[in-house]
């Protein structure tokens, strides 16, 4: 017997890509998460769903997150601005409550005879250097949200849309509670396939936030934001490990602080290093993480870290560093001193600064410590995964080469590419201070991964 005739298969849905993408942040909030307009392909103007509502409203009856378009932009405005005595009422607000509600509720607007359109936001590929890299993710609670809909814009209604929209859930979602799984566009179009949908009636859109996170990020050094469907604040597993690693790790002189105290520190970073790939976490969470760390061990914060600005956070990333200064920094930390001979980059632009510093920073916590080296791979990985996508694509390569260096210097450990590695591109120097002096011992640099680079050109806009 043939199978069910599918009628889709073979429509396309249409694309807006960054390269084409044009984001417009208001002057007095450009930190905001929902206070954006993207111009896409010089065409269409997008908005997250919390634009048009009233702030004072939202803190009342918060909404879940999707993207509207100028012609949804336009019918609101018909109805809330021209229509006269309207007033904004709690009641009003429902009608925006989740992508469902307001689909229906445009489709009552007078004179608006056209079915909203279907936004799905995709988190672009990064390339990482010769081999390697991510691909492109959907989320997962935005694949069951916008399957039923899908469905009922063709005309093909589930039967109880809700509990298909849990099924997809259920078997699609991979993490606890309190995380936010991601598919790869291929499994999407193979589930719409499964569902025979038209994925014409579907815009794939590289998200905003995440767009515009990433320049910032380029930029201040500082890890960057996002939201989900329901409207929480989250960021990635490895910009959640990035800003514990940041915050609990860098600035310290780990010299002289107890056992204990480095492998508590150690553990709360590797707690969401260990995370599978391409997982999001709730942000909240993560700063009261970093809160109780900081009030547990604030005898050694006070003791023995700093306030400086010891990852030139807010600093240009193409600022150079001259090399004394490199030098002054591992002095006063008791940092592995890392001099490439391969590249000459000293003076050193900052997003290569923050790269060394971040690897010295590891071995200055774990000091040699037999025990402690087990949680270096999946936090070295981790961090430098995340800062990835602050270095300039045609260096990651050597980004890569630099990481595999730095942690094989006292362990086995290999970060990227296992099978490429052939040449070390940098030597590897060991400041002593006090406490240094007698345990640590030089060690000849051993080799490490390819040196052709190849290269795309991106094109990020703010």
């Amino acid at each position: 017997m043939s199978g069910p005739v599918r009628r889709h298969d073979h429509t396309k849905w249409n694309v807006f890509k960054a390269p084409y993408m044009l984001m417009d942040k208001g002057l007095s909030t450009p930190n905001s998460l929902t206070s954006w307009i993207a111009t896409c392909n010089k065409t269409t103007l997008l908005f997250p769903s919390a634009f048009v509502v009233p702030a004072d409203l939202l803190k009342k009856h918060p909404i879940n997150h999707y993207l509207i378009d100028d012609d949804d932009w336009l019918a609101i405005k018909y109805l809330t601005e021209d229509t006269p005595g309207f007033e904004w009422t709690e009641e009003f607000v429902q009608n925006f409550a989740s992508l469902e509600s307001f689909i229906k509720f445009v489709a009552t607007i007078p004179g608006n005879d056209q079915k909203k359109k279907i936004y799905v936001r995709t988190i672009p590929a990064l390339p990482m250097g010769d081999s390697g890299g991510t691909d492109v993710r959907v989320f997962i609670d935005e694949v069951a949200e916008v399957i039923p809909l899908l469905r009922e814009q063709q005309g093909d209604t589930f039967n109880k849309p809700h509990e298909h929209c849990d099924k997809i859930e259920k078997k699609l979602k991979l993490a606890d509670q309190g995380f936010y799984a991601t598919i790869s566009l291929e499994q999407f179009e193979k589930l719409l396939e499964v569902y025979d949908i038209d994925k014409s009636l579907i815009t794939l859109v590289d998200d905003p936030n995440w767009l515009m996170g990433c320049v910032s990020f380029v930029n201040t050094g500082v890890h960057f934001k996002m939201l989900s469907v329901n409207g929480n604040v989250i960021c990635s597993k490895d910009q959640a490990a990035l800003y514990l690693f940041q915050t609990l790790v860098c600035g310290v002189d780990w010299h002289g602080v107890d056992f204990a105290v480095r492998l508590d520190i150690l553990q709360t970073v590797h707690s969401l290093a260990d995370y599978q790939k391409d997982l999001y976490v709730l942000y909240e969470p993560i700063v009261k993480l970093i809160v109780n760390s900081k009030i547990k061990h604030a005898e050694i914060y006070r003791n023995y870290g700093s306030t400086d600005n010891v990852m030139f956070y807010n600093e240009s990333p193409v600022t150079l560093v001259d090399h004394s200064d490199y030098v002054l920094l591992c002095d006063r930390y008791g940092l592995p001193l890392y001099e490439a001979f391969e590249d000459k980059m000293a003076p050193y632009p900052v997003w290569y600064l923050r790269a060394l510093l971040m690897l010295g920073w590891i071995h200055g916590c774990v000091q040699n410590d037999e025990y402690l080296e087990m949680y270096i791979l999946d936090i070295a990985k981790t961090i430098m995964t995340a800062l990835m996508l602050a270095i300039p694509q045609g260096k990651r390569q050597l980004m890569k080469e630099v990481t595999n260096e730095a942690i094989r210097f006292h362990s086995e450990i290999i970060i990227f590419d296992e099978e490429q590695v052939v040449k070390a591109p940098f030597q590897r120097k060991r400041l002593m201070n006090a406490d240094t002096q007698v345990t640590q011992q030089e060690e000849e640099p051993k080799p490490t991964g390819p040196e052709n680079v190849k290269t795309r050109e991106t094109d990020e806009r703010k």
